[in-house]
């Protein structure tokens, strides 16, 4: 199987100076898992829901057993040089160097790509283009598929 074979496409961009606020309400309005930073039509980084939620992490915590994971996490990172959260733009928060996967490249090589990094999510170029984004779900949903065929394709004993 191919990546075209489940690629999501058309992916949305932003500008590097947009604001926390604007990144958030496009990925909510959009309903999409990422967001890719768009500098000069050329693709600088992305941003998740996870990367706009450790933002506000600092916000709660008092809910947060051990303040240390906020660590590993990168909100202290991200916060030390900024004033409040109005203050961060799309490029203090993404994600970088932005990670690829040719459209016609195997789903296995992309499961790799995505294992090696931790990403559950990889953008899907044709080209020098960037057509879509491939995800982790869609992955899953289309072995699903291939197993689900098998099984009904393999003789009965």
């Amino acid at each position: 199987m191919k990546i075209r074979d489940c690629v999501l496409t058309p992916v949305k961009t932003i500008s590097k100076e947009a604001t926390i606020k604007e990144v958030a309400e496009l990925l909510y309005e959009t309903g999409q898992p990422i967001v890719v930073v768009d500098e000069n039509n050329d693709p600088v980084g992305i941003i998740s829901f996870i990367d706009v939620i450790k933002v506000f992490l600092p916000n709660f915590l008092d809910l947060i057993e051990d303040p240390d994971i906020l660590k590993h996490l990168g909100v202290i990172d991200i916060l030390k040089d900024k004033k409040t959260t109005k203050d961060l733009a799309a490029k203090d928060i993404m994600s970088s160097p932005v990670r690829t996967v040719d459209i016609d490249d195997s789903l296995l090589s992309a499961i790799a790509k995505m294992k090696k990094r931790m990403q559950r999510q990889l953008l899907v170029r044709d080209g020098d283009k960037i057509i879509g984004l491939i995800t982790a779900r869609e992955i899953l949903k289309e072995l699903i598929k291939i197993i689900k065929k098998t099984i009904e394709d393999s003789p009965e004993p």
